[in-house]
This record gives C-alpha cells, sequence and structure tokens, in this order.
C-alpha cells in the first residue's frame, strides 16, 4: 500500500513540475518586451505621423518627405539608387505647381502592426493614417509600411486605402499591403 501511495505522490510531483515548466514557458510578454513594443509603436506612430504631414500639409515638404523614406521608397530609386538630394529634387518638381489648401488638417495614426514581408517589401510595421481637412467631405485614408533603417524607422510603401474598398473595416493594413504591388 504505502508503494502504491509513493508512486502517487511522485505522478503528482512530477505532473506540478511539468505545469511548472510550461507555466514558465509561457508565451506572457516580460516587461522588458512589452516596454520594446510600446516604445516602437510610438515610434513608428511619430514617424508616420511626421511623414504624412510632411506630404499632405501644403506646401509640402519634400526634404522631410524624404528624409522619412527609405532609399528604395525614393521616386528616384531607379535613376540614382534613390539619394537624398536626388529625391527632394523629385519632389520638389511634383510639388511646384501645388497651392495652399485652406483649412487646418488632422492626422491620426493608429493600428500600428507588425506586417511580414511581401513580395519585394521587407517585414517591419503597418500604419492607418486618416487626414480630414476642415471642410473636406470625408477623411484620406493611407496605409504605411515602415521599417527599421539605421535606428530611425523609414516609409518603405504606401498605399491609398479608399472607402470605396475599405470604408468597412477600421483595420485595413495588412490587406491593403498585401494587395499592393
Amino acid at each position: 500500500m504505502s508503494h502504491t501511495l509513493a508512486r502517487r505522490a511522485l505522478s503528482l510531483t512530477a505532473a506540478a513540475l511539468a505545469v511548472t515548466a510550461v507555466a514558465a514557458c509561457s508565451s506572457t510578454p516580460k516587461p522588458a518586451e512589452s516596454k520594446a513594443k510600446n516604445d516602437d509603436t510610438a515610434a513608428v506612430t511619430a514617424a508616420a505621423g511626421q511623414y504624412m504631414k510632411a506630404w499632405m500639409d501644403t506646401p509640402s515638404q519634400p526634404k522631410t518627405m524624404c528624409e522619412l523614406e527609405t532609399a528604395v521608397a525614393r521616386p528616384n530609386h531607379a535613376e540614382d539608387g534613390g539619394t537624398l538630394e536626388g529625391c527632394i529634387k523629385d519632389y520638389e518638381s511634383f510639388f511646384a505647381g501645388q497651392s495652399p489648401r485652406s483649412g487646418a488638417l488632422t492626422i491620426e495614426i493608429t493600428n500600428v502592426q507588425d506586417v511580414k514581408a511581401h513580395g519585394t517589401q521587407p517585414a517591419g510595421k503597418g500604419a492607418l493614417a486618416t487626414m480630414k481637412r476642415v471642410g473636406a467631405d470625408a477623411p484620406v485614408r493611407y496605409v504605411l509600411r515602415l521599417v527599421a533603417d539605421a535606428g530611425t524607422w523609414r516609409v518603405a510603401q504606401s498605399v491609398e486605402a479608399p472607402a470605396s474598398r475599405y470604408g468597412h473595416t477600421a483595420d485595413p493594413v495588412a490587406d491593403a499591403l498585401e494587395k499592393a504591388v
């Protein structure tokens, strides 16, 4: 009888150790991991907001846009490898006829999330940028892919998320980035 009792006690001890081991290996983020993720989210949100302000506010700010884009995402990548100088020149030419718009612009960056690599686009963070100008009928939404580059989050891809296609969802980030070429 005592032999059976000893076996049962040993079995219970083994089961308790197994549960403890599984709990120790769980995927609950550690405080340092959570802080790093929050820091990334804040940095991505800031970079995306600065980029969209430089692009959508008038007059647009080509230098800021170029500084916040990866070399591959710059409009001059095919001509000169995406140099900062060539990028600024291309955007200055593109925005040359731009006239100031009236009404204050609000920009909200939401839905920051990890995004997988797709096609030639690297893995990184996705974000939804929603802009609304005072007096405009509806907001304009863009989805951005940002990647860490030399310690800075830079825009690697921007995709319009039109209401006609994404008006039904509050979070078009992953879908828009996967469907864009």
